[in-house]
């Protein structure tokens, strides 16, 4: 999950519990001058074309980086199967509030149509002695 939140700098990245935090990146004059030229690439294709290969021929020691630590962390993380699958869960049945009080709604049904089958199970194996 990713969750926005104020820093310092944009290379200031955190993750707990699951939640990756990202700073807001905000954009001076020099930036939008910056991606408002690269309209002038043509095609999406060519925009495309041109970010995949901005990494090209630059080496990379995962081991040397500074978010190196939180890559571990985030791997960590990942390797716990029961944190992916919660994940999973959260995000396909929980993503909005409606959905949420669906299944709120779901487990209280049936949690009283489980009461109502013990009781109905409980009347007819004692059934009130009529006195």
């Amino acid at each position: 999950m990713f969750k926005t939140r104020e820093a310092q700098s944009f290379l200031d990245i955190r993750f707990c519990n699951g939640v990756l935090e990202i700073p807001h990146i905000k954009l001076d004059d020099l930036h939008t001058h910056f991606f408002l030229n690269l309209n002038y690439l043509g095609t999406d294709k060519e925009v495309v074309h041109f970010f995949r290969n901005l990494r090209k021929d630059v080496p990379f020691d995962i081991d040397s980086i500074y978010l190196n630590k939180l890559f571990n962390e985030v791997n960590e993380y990942q390797r716990n199967i029961s944190h992916v699958q919660w994940a999973d869960f959260r995000f396909k049945y929980f993503e909005s509030p409606w959905s949420f009080l669906s299944a709120l709604a779901a487990l209280i049904l049936l949690i009283l149509t489980t009461i109502q089958a013990f009781f109905a199970v409980h009347g007819y194996l004692r059934p009130p002695s009529s006195g």
